[in-house]
This record gives C-alpha cells, structure tokens and sequence, in this order.
C-alpha cells in the first residue's frame, strides 16, 4: 500500500444492537496526479463558513451533525457528494414500487395488457353530437302529389324529404327533359325536339349543282360544259360527274376539276373519298376531297382528247 494511503474511522449515527456506534474505515486514495485525498470533521456551521476555495480544495467534509449523519464535502472533481446511511437508503428505497408488484402493462405499455377493456360500443359515453338514432328530418315522409302540392313553401323547404307515393316510375318523357342548343346551332329546347330536328334534317333532300348557291368552281382548263351536282339525303351524299373536258387530258395526271365552297364542307363533312366514272370505255378515277383542300379531282386512266364526256357517281356516308 503506498505511503500516502491512510484510513480513518468514522461513525454515520448508526448503532449495533448494544447501542454501541458502529464506525466505518474511510480510506483515502489518492487523486490522478497521485495527491492524498483529505478527510476533515466540521460541523454544519463550521462547514458552511469556509470560503469557496476551502470547499474546493480537494478534502473532503465530514459534518458531524449533519442530518443523520450524513457527510458532505467535496471531492477532486470539486463537486458535492451526498451520502446516506442504511436506515436512510432503505427509508428511500421503500418509497419506490417494486417491479415485481406491478401489472405487466406497467412496464410493457402494451393495451392488449390491460385489464378490464372495453368490448362493446355501449360500454363507452358518447361524445357530444354523437347520433343514437335517424333524426326524423333524414327519414322521407310518403305523400301523394296532392298533398306534397297543398304543402307550404317552407314545408317544402325545411330539409325534409319527401316521396310522392303516386309519382308514375319512368314518367319523364324526351319531351319535357330540357336540351341546351347553345353549341348544337339547333333551335330545339327538349331532346325530343332537338331529335326530330336532327332527324327531319337527314331526311330532307338537298340538291346542289353549278347553277346553286353552293356552286362548285369548274377549273375551265379541265372543264367545259358542266352538268355535276350534289345530293344529301339521309345521312348519305351522292356526287354526280357529269362534264366535257375542255381540253385533252393525259394518262394518269391528276386534274383538279372543281373546287368546292367552305358551306359544302360543313354539309358533307371532312373526308377523302376514291370513286370511277368513265368516258366512253375509258376508267377515269374521281377523288373527293373536303379532309384538307375542298377539290374534286379526276385521273383518267387513258388519255381523252378535248370535248370527252366524264360521267359518274360516288356516294358516301356524312362524316
């Protein structure tokens, strides 16, 4: 044991079953820099007029008439130190739960660990608002139509719903469901009307040729005399070639023999279509065009001198 070691015995207040002090060795060591740890009596009033830098000298304070006999002081680190004796410790402990005592949820803080829970809905108190039954004002009250019509407007509108009993299932008609023309350009109100409308206008015939408002533009260096029109009917247009070629035309060269006004197109519909017509034994093929130019093109698969007869259908649905 190095020199420097010594041990002092203390008493803490505690005595043995004969009432004698039972004395404890405190043994100083020796502090990281190898320096003695000193141990001092006082008493609490000789204790608490040192200066600080008594206090935090490195010894430490043993206060003789302490509470209990406790011993205070201050170590190397130059904080207090509490102690307390048995009785007190003990004192202490008994204050504490002991973890054997508690309920397992104590410590698991698991809910399936509690005891007595809640298993049905009438177990707990409702909070406020909660509904326990259908409020009369969600309920539909039965009327007959006169009785609903003999109501008050403010019974008609206090939230409550009412079912006409003697209303006819699938009593609304096409003719009294309202329609908006606003972008249809039909004058109809009802679908009925906007229907028959739609309806009147596919069966109605329109017959367009080049002496009519809608007068196609002949191309006079492919077209001479010209005879060709228009029909639009149900929902279907039937084009009528009839012309003479104003000049002689090539085998297989496209010519643009017509072309055609903007209000066709919005008739017809956009579309490209491929017809025949002939000229004598002669194919000449015929293209409708309102997908992107408004012409009417025709290809003979011959060539034809001038003053050749070209005359032909092609008909097509409304697009």
């Amino acid at each position: 044991m190095p020199s420097n070691n010594f041990i002092k015995q203390l008493s803490f207040g505690e005595t043995d079953n004969e009432g004698n002090p039972i004395l404890y060795d405190i043994k100083a060591t020796c502090d990281v820099d190898g320096n003695s740890l000193r141990i001092r009596e006082l008493t609490q009033s000789e204790y608490d007029r040192l200066s600080t830098e008594e206090k935090n000298n490195g010894t430490t304070y043993y206060i003789t008439d302490g509470n209990g006999g406790g011993a205070s002081g201050s170590g190397s680190s130059g904080g207090t130190v509490d102690a307390y004796t048995k009785s007190q410790t003990d004192a202490l402990l008994n204050t504490k739960a002991n973890t054997a005592d508690l309920a397992t949820v104590a410590t698991s803080g698991s809910y399936n660990d509690l005891s007595n829970k809640p298993t049905n809905v009438s177990d707990l108190t409702n909070d406020a608002g909660y509904l326990t039954s259908i409020p009369a004002s969600s309920v539909a009250v039965e009327l007959t139509q006169a009785e609903y019509n003999a109501l008050s407007n403010a019974e008609k509108n206090n939230g409550t719903t009412y079912y006409i009993t003697d209303a006819g299932i699938g009593s609304e008609t096409a003719s009294n469901i309202g329609y908006s023309n606003s972008t249809s350009n039909l004058s109809a109100n009802t679908v009925q009307g906007a229907i028959d409308e739609v309806v009147h206008t596919m069966n109605t015939a329109y017959y367009y040729n080049h002496e009519s408002d809608l007068a196609w533009t002949p191309n006079t260096s492919v077209v001479g005399n010209n005879y060709s029109g228009i029909n639009i009917k149900n929902g279907f247009v039937s084009v009528q070639i009839s012309f003479f070629t104003s000049a002689a035309l090539s085998s297989g060269t496209e010519y643009t023999a017509y072309t055609l006004p903007d209000e066709l197109k919005e008739l017809t519909g956009s579309t490209y279509v491929h017809g025949v017509a002939i000229s004598g034994s002669t194919l000449v093929r015929v293209i409708f065009n309102t997908w992107d130019s408004n012409v009417i093109k025709v290809v003979p698969g011959e060539a034809l001198s001038k003053g050749a007869r070209i005359y032909g259908n092609l008909m097509f649905p409304i697009t």
